[in-house]
């Protein structure tokens, strides 16, 4: 069977990146797999800074999960309509890893075989000349992994 990572991060350009990754499972009978890396390091999630030092705490894993639901909550309703009939089919995963961001999809790549990636063109901590450049995750994630890797504007 098919399988279809989207990476997300809770930025528009991930949002967008999981509607398109709706449709392609849809047309292809694909199982789709959402995926949100907590990093080591101090970030911004949702307006919300996690410290460091909280990286690994059930606290940030809880935020995680979280992100992912409303990643779906914040679909459109035929997006949640198509996105429910994946779910309902059993085809649909939703993961929360810690890590380096990039190394930590590409590695997830590898060991489970992913056969396709969608993934935004910039993440939630885009600099100010987002419009010009792919984001550095999205640009190692198209540079290491293995299979075709679809990105989203």
């Amino acid at each position: 069977m098919l399988k279809i990572l989207v990476p997300v991060d809770g930025s528009d350009y991930s949002r967008r990146a999981l509607a398109e990754a709706i449709k392609i499972a849809g047309w292809t009978d694909a199982h789709l797999i959402l995926l949100h890396v907590r990093t080591e390091y101090v970030t911004l999630v949702e307006e919300t800074v996690i410290d460091y030092r909280l990286h690994n705490s059930k606290e940030t894993e809880i935020m995680s999960r979280q992100l992912l639901e409303d990643m779906v909550a914040n679909l459109t309703e035929e997006e949640k309509g198509n996105i429910d009939r994946i779910s309902e089919a059993g085809k649909m995963a939703k993961l929360s890893l810690t890590g380096e961001v990039a190394d930590t999809i590409t590695e997830y790549i590898d060991k489970e075989k992913i056969d396709y990636v969608v993934i935004g063109s910039q993440g939630i901590n885009a600099g100010k000349l987002r419009s010009v450049f792919v984001g550095s995750v999205t640009r190692k994630v198209l540079s290491h992994a293995h299979c075709p890797v679809l990105v989203v504007k």
